[in-house]
């Protein structure tokens, strides 16, 4: 980009030939035949700079702990110099652009002389302190080293004011004195000279007060060449270097750019930045997509709505559309390149705050903003990354004079699983340029596992039943759980078993449903909480009370109940039947010590067909058919249960619920409450298909209406309760 000489009245807004253009930062090579009544009104140069982009820098505030370091010069804390007087607006001065270097040259402003007119007419009055004025202004940018060409001070000035001037003042030479008649007879050649002026002005400002800052440490004058964008350039290659497997894939070749105007335009050097002092923006360019040559003007729109997108939600403001990388502009792609640079170091995180309440309670943490500098900040705050909204910042209590704020942040632990979040601070001002930003990484973590409540079921031994439980929601809003049943207490982090695959495992309790949808709590206080039947299927294979835990997961939070499971082993499992001569039992004198015909033989079989069939039945609900087929073929061999008991540990069985029933003896004591059994203790083969005869003497007393006899396993795992039948033996 460069611009024409215009002080040639034969040549003026005419066909000419390009010239260097006196900011170094801009400037080309080569020359080229321009149409300056198409390109001065047209170009994007000046349309990309008047349709919002000195809105921008006249709009933002200037940093003074930048990177790297911004001299004390040009921290802007002059009150004198941080408002307009109402009298100088009233002058018809450019205010906007009087802020504008207020805020970029701070304390430099002093140097301007306060220009006071005496002796003259009260409007030219007015006119002329304008214009020396921003002859003041211009001459303090040249000694800062500025190059402002011939820009002269009444080219600044509105078209009136121009008329006005150049009636009273002398104009010095010939081509002077034409140029200005021709620029009173054509308001529309001196507006666009006007614009230009400006335009120059305020880029040779921004170079001089911010650029210089911004990028080197030194802003004397020096003869040493400083290239920011060959600055620019190695920073976006050195961002693209480090994010390339995030970005571009490691299977791909590094791109590295070479200038930053059509190089930008495919968002991967401008994204790649992002990632590298953003790291927690990765999932937002998940969508990132490479330039295909068959459809580059999607992709490049799908980039550039991602990076606008993106800047939006980090408050980095700028403004940019969709077409300003279709049509990459210069000097827009610079400006958005030193608004990356100065500012995406600050995203770098101060520090992180961890949260580590129980499950379903909260935590507050309060984080203390205080700027290092001594100017008043506006802030606000915002959260990034707060998917499950478990997170939530307010002000909090102390001063907030503008200089120091504090910022409470709680997290409520609704969910197992860590999350983070980021707190993102902004702090800006009118005296500022590039804004300030402050990051936090929260860390919310759960800190210890309660159930909310804590349930009991029964169930017979060694038959299936079905029980239920009364569970509630302890979230505000009605929501569908989805169920996850454990054997294990539920640990830090807790495992969910979310896969179907058939396996060999055995459990206690299983669900029958595996959604159930809960109310929310009742809005008003004293209002009844609505709870819910969850039904369950039980099947105890053994007499020891076992606990299971229920999980209950939901998009607005998890929970999980105990239930406790107590076996019921008094009910028989079977009956016996035994002869007598005849019952009932006629009433007999030989004392307690008589057993004729008072004794009897009960047959009780080895097997026990009930457990042997509900191991199978809960074998069911997580086998396959094949695996049941392999389970009858293992289980009749004392080899086979073995490495069925290792099938069952591998599935996740609790091998102590059925380690019992995989022996292939077991020692059984005997008891009875209204029977006499003349054996203690007797070992049954219990995978065989033999039989016990156990002789049992009905007490000579007897008054009983049941009668039972009770095996219980040496282990205690096993009980066995036969309820016991008498016949007469005539009745055969």
């Amino acid at each position: 980009m460069s611009l024409c000489e215009l002080y040639n009245p034969d040549n003026v807004f005419r066909r000419f030939k390009v010239v260097e253009f006196p900011i170094s930062f801009v400037g080309l090579s080569t020359t080229r035949e321009l149409d300056v009544e198409t390109d001065l009104n047209t170009s994007a140069y000046l349309k990309t700079m008047c349709d919002g982009r000195l809105m921008w820098m006249f709009q933002q505030g200037f940093r003074r702990d930048l990177y790297p370091v911004i001299p004390d010069t040009f921290h802007a804390i002059s009150s004198a110099m941080s408002t307009q007087s109402g009298g100088t607006k009233s002058k018809g001065i450019n205010v906007s652009y009087l802020n504008f270097i207020r805020r970029i040259a701070g304390p430099l402003m002093k140097h301007i002389r306060k220009i006071s007119v005496v002796g003259v007419d009260e409007s030219f009055k007015v006119v002329k302190e304008i214009h020396d004025t921003y002859r003041e202004i211009i001459n303090l940018l040249r000694s800062r080293g500025a190059n402002l060409w011939s820009l002269q001070a009444k080219f600044l000035l509105s078209y009136d004011q121009f008329v006005l001037y150049t009636e009273n003042a002398t104009t010095k030479g010939n081509v002077d004195i034409i140029f200005t008649q021709e620029l009173i007879t054509d308001v529309e050649r001196f507006n666009r000279l006007n614009k230009q002026s400006w335009t120059d002005f305020i880029l040779q400002s921004y170079k001089v007060f911010v650029m210089d800052s911004c990028f080197f440490e030194c802003v004397c004058m020096s003869s040493q060449p400083r290239d920011v964008v060959k600055v620019l350039i190695d920073w976006y290659n050195e961002n693209i270097t480090n994010q390339h497997e995030k970005v571009g894939g490691s299977n791909k070749v590094i791109k590295n750019i070479t200038n930053i105007t059509t190089d930008l335009s495919d968002g991967r050097a401008i994204i790649s930045s992002i990632l590298n002092f953003c790291p927690f923006m990765q999932d937002h360019f998940s969508l990132y997509s490479e330039v295909d040559k068959g459809n580059a003007e999607g992709d490049i729109i799908n980039n550039a709505c991602l990076i606008i997108e993106a800047m939006n939600l980090l408050r980095l403001y700028f403004p940019l559309n969709s077409n300003d990388f279709l049509q990459p502009n210069f000097l827009l792609m610079l400006f958005l390149s030193i608004h990356l640079y100065v500012t995406l170091p600050m995203y770098k995180p101060k520090k992180t705050v961890e949260f580590n309440p129980p499950l379903l309670r909260s935590s507050s943490r309060q984080v203390a903003i205080s700027p290092t500098s001594q100017e008043s900040l506006s802030f606000n705050y915002i959260l990034i990354n707060n998917t499950k909204n478990s997170f939530a910042v307010e002000k909090g209590s102390g001063a907030d004079n503008g200089k120091k704020m504090y910022l409470s942040v709680k997290y409520v632990a609704n969910f197992v699983e860590n999350e983070t979040a980021i707190l993102l601070v902004h702090g800006y001002n009118k005296t500022r340029i590039f804004d300030t930003y402050i990051v936090f990484m929260l860390n919310g973590s759960v800190g210890a596992l309660n159930p909310v409540r804590k349930c009991k079921v029964t169930g017979p031994l060694y038959r299936p039943n079905k029980v239920d439980v009364l569970v509630a929601s302890p979230f505000a809003t009605s929501a569908t759980f989805k169920l996850y049943l454990t054997d294990n207490e539920p640990s830090i982090p807790p495992e969910f078993e979310t896969t179907t695959t058939p396996k060999f495992c055995v459990r206690r309790l299983n669900l029958i449903d595996k959604e159930i949808t809960l109310s929310g709590l009742p809005k008003e206080s004293g209002q009844e909480i609505q709870e819910h039947k969850l039904y369950l299927q039980i099947i105890c294979l053994s007499t020891v009370v076992g606990n299971s835990w229920i999980w209950f997961r939901s998009d607005i939070g998890e929970f999980f109940v105990r239930i406790t499971t107590q076996p019921r082993w008094d009910l028989a499992i079977d009956t016996l039947q035994a002869k007598v001569h005849n019952w009932p039992i006629d009433p007999c004198s030989c004392g307690e010590a008589c057993e004729c015909y008072r004794t009897t033989v009960l047959t009780i079989p080895y097997k026990n067909e009930l457990m042997l069939k509900s191991l199978r039945h809960a074998l069911l609900e997580y086998a396959s058919d094949v695996m049941i087929h392999v389970y009858d073929q293992l289980i009749e061999s004392a080899t086979g249960k073995i490495i069925l008991g290792m099938l069952l540990e591998e599935g996740g069985t609790n091998l102590s619920e059925i380690q019992h029933i995989l022996r292939s003896d077991t020692t059984f004591r005997i008891t009875s409450r209204a029977l006499l059994p003349r054996l203690d203790k007797v070992t049954l083969a219990q995978h065989t298909g033999g039989f016990l005869l156990l002789p049992v003497t009905i007490p000579g007393q007897d008054k009983a209406e049941k009668y039972s006899v009770t095996l219980t396993s040496d282990c205690g795992m096993d009980i066995r309760t036969y309820r016991v039948l008498f016949i007469e033996s005539f009745s055969e």
